[in-house]
């Protein structure tokens, strides 16, 4: 066994991770430790196309485009209802977060604002995103590898391949310490004063996906993080909460996967306002022609018998240009040359797997979803009259998009629901400090990140949250890790 001794042992080298280790460090906090598990530092946040929260940034301010801190406190309290959401700790991540883009210009980032029409308060700016040197680069990954060499230049350890077995406390309860391992099984006992617990969600953990969501089935780009954190926080006396948030990613036809840029242009046609949706017992349940919170999907799907959707087309709406119109991936005009490419592709696809069905009669599609004859064709039946009546009764669809389903061979497409993170359930106050079952602080505990409750409703909502919660909330522990070793030293 290698026996440290250090000052504060960050778990977890994502955004929240690096940020909190670099705070602590530049608060004059001499002993600093990150370890990261994986081969490299980053976690998902290096996957994250780069846009992140901040409210009253300097930026802003330079350039008259202000998004106010009260009236993003405000939407997200309206969006949540109140509901798994510590007011004091979203509070101080609004407060902070603007703060946090200073820093990170500070550390040698460039930022600029982008444009978010999906929330409420004037300005419309809720998110700034990184600049990059290639515009096909989308992930976060170049602020990680700035923060982790900010780290390495001020005396800073990070230990990659290692991972964090349990988090150790004295006989008063107080963090005395890690046990780790490195990847070759030597066990690494570092003896600390301070835990920041910062290893992000449970992404590819199908026990805990199933626990918390009843589903584990998801397309998500996101690396299968196991959650190990949530055992060591709960062994060292944490509270966690009954109930954890998905952070959702858009629906997928299920064969596609989810590849945010590639793919994109599938999930718009065939997602899109002209597909009928129906569930597995072959009724419309969504109109895609919708403008709305498109990521909600996901939840409206997962109230369907089985918790699957499909998308059903006829040939017709492959033989002439479409335009994609709103909806969930929609835009722009669809040429006829990706329509033909598409259809082949589902022919394939039809051969190849179990997600694509092709049939020339309704009995074909009805067997596939497994759904009653009668049922399935009283709805293409019903909708079809909506059609030529240019009035859609049951869900108001825009006539634009009402294409009659009469020419075969027909199409069903299984859908997925997307995720991109799954948040919670350690609890945590403003301060980021491990609360226990008693809502006391466990003395030199600290966590953020996406491993935290608190700060997310049922769902995701501000642009760039993840991100700059993430971030705010590393900062926010470093800094408190950092007064109590300093109060604790005297």
């Amino acid at each position: 066994m290698i026996n440290i001794k250090t000052d504060i042992v960050v778990i977890g080298g994502g955004t929240a991770g690096l940020s909190a280790a670099l705070t602590a460090l530049q608060k004059g906090v001499p002993g600093v430790i990150v370890l990261e598990k994986r081969l490299n530092y980053g976690g998902n946040s290096s996957m994250a196309g780069g846009s992140i929260f901040g409210a009253e940034s300097r930026l802003q301010k330079q350039e008259g485009k202000i998004v106010s801190r009260d009236g993003a406190f405000q939407e997200v309290i309206d969006f949540a209802h109140l509901d798994r959401i510590n007011l004091r700790l979203v509070q101080t991540l609004i407060d902070r977060s603007g703060e946090t883009i200073d820093w990170l210009e500070n550390q040698g980032m460039q930022f600029q604002l982008v444009m978010d029409n999906e929330h409420l308060f004037m300005g419309k700016f809720t998110a700034e995103l990184l600049k990059k040197a290639s515009p096909d680069i989308m992930q976060f990954s170049l602020a990680m590898e700035i923060l982790a060499d900010k780290i390495k230049e001020i005396g800073g350890k990070i230990l990659l391949r290692t991972a964090a077995k349990r988090i150790l406390c004295d006989n008063n309860g107080k963090i005395s310490g890690v046990l780790a391992y490195t990847r070759t099984g030597e066990e690494i006992n570092i003896s600390c004063d301070a835990v920041i617990l910062t290893p992000g969600g449970f992404t590819g953990n199908k026990e805990l996906l199933k626990k918390y969501f009843d589903y584990d089935d998801f397309a998500t780009a996101a690396l299968p993080l196991q959650g190990d954190g949530i055992k060591m926080a709960e062994e060292a006396g944490a509270y966690l909460e009954e109930y954890a948030t998905l952070c959702q990613h858009f629906i997928q036809p299920y064969y596609v996967g989810l590849s945010p840029i590639k793919n994109q242009p599938k999930r718009g046609l065939l997602t899109g306002p002209y597909a009928v949706w129906v569930n597995a017992k072959g009724e419309r349940f969504y109109d895609a022609a919708i403008v709305c919170n498109i990521r909600g999907i996901n939840s409206i799907i997962l109230r369907q018998p089985g918790k699957v959707a499909y998308v059903i087309f006829d040939d017709k709406f492959f033989q002439a240009p479409l335009n994609a119109g709103p909806g969930p991936g929609g835009g722009g005009i669809i040429s006829l040359e990706e329509l033909y490419k598409l259809r082949n592709e589902l022919k394939e696809e039809a051969c190849r797997g179990k997600n694509v069905y092709m049939s020339d009669s309704w009995d074909g599609i009805a067997g596939y979803l497994r759904a009653p004859l009668k049922v399935l064709k009283n709805t293409i039946d019903k909708y079809n009259i909506f059609c030529d009546r240019e009035s859609d009764e049951t869900f108001g669809k825009d006539k634009q998009f009402l294409l009659p389903l009469r020419t075969p061979p027909y199409y069903a497409i299984k859908l997925q629901i997307g995720m991109v993170e799954a948040i919670g359930p350690v609890r945590i106050n403003e301060r980021m400090e491990v609360l226990n079952k008693q809502q006391d602080a466990i003395p030199g505990f600290y966590a953020a990140g996406t491993i935290t409750s608190g700060w997310c409703g049922h769902d995701y909502h501000l642009s760039g949250t993840n991100l700059g919660f993430g971030t705010t909330g590393g900062r926010i522990a470093g800094e408190n890790a950092a007064e109590y070793l300093s109060l604790n030293s005297r």
